[in-house]
């Protein structure tokens, strides 16, 4: 009788590891939801989240892209943040036109965010990366942009 209760312990404690596991698992993917609301705002009230904002998974040496449009008379607020491992987030915006580059913040101290007040509509790029990141293996970290917006006058 020991043995079957000591057996049933060990089946019910390997269960319990791997609910335990899998679940764990599940919770780090799930981590990265909404990441971008963690970046800094402009504190304006006038100011509105744009649903180009986004959350990514980045990796070590990775660039990420995607392309916005910036609307006539608008004012935009870009932030980026991620989790303390990627280090310093680069944020470079290119034109969309002829792929020249507008803004780079590592010529600025790799700082969070970028106004761009956008007299005429206009396609860009943006461009993340985390070239001083303290990834291991294929690890992918989170990170967030967050896309403002107002209305302004000439």
């Amino acid at each position: 009788m020991d043995k079957k209760i000591k057996q049933n312990f060990k089946i019910k404690y390997l269960i319990f590891l791997f609910v335990a596991y899998f679940a764990l698992s599940f919770a780090h993917a799930q981590n990265c939801k909404n990441f971008e609301s963690k970046c800094s705002s402009p504190g304006e009230k006038d100011f509105s989240r744009s649903a180009m904002s986004r959350t990514i998974k980045i990796r070590q040496k990775q660039r990420y892209t995607f392309n916005i449009t910036l609307f006539e008379n608008k004012e935009y607020y870009i932030s980026v943040c991620g989790k303390s491992k990627l280090g310093n987030v680069q944020l470079k915006i290119l034109s969309g036109a002829d792929n020249k580059l507008m803004y780079d913040n590592a010529a600025n101290g790799f700082v969070d965010y970028v106004n761009i007040k956008s007299e005429l509509s206009q396609k860009l790029i943006v461009e993340i990366s985390a070239p001083t990141g303290k990834f291991s293996g294929n690890d992918a970290e989170c990170l967030g942009i967050l896309i403002e917006s107002r209305k302004f006058n000439k």
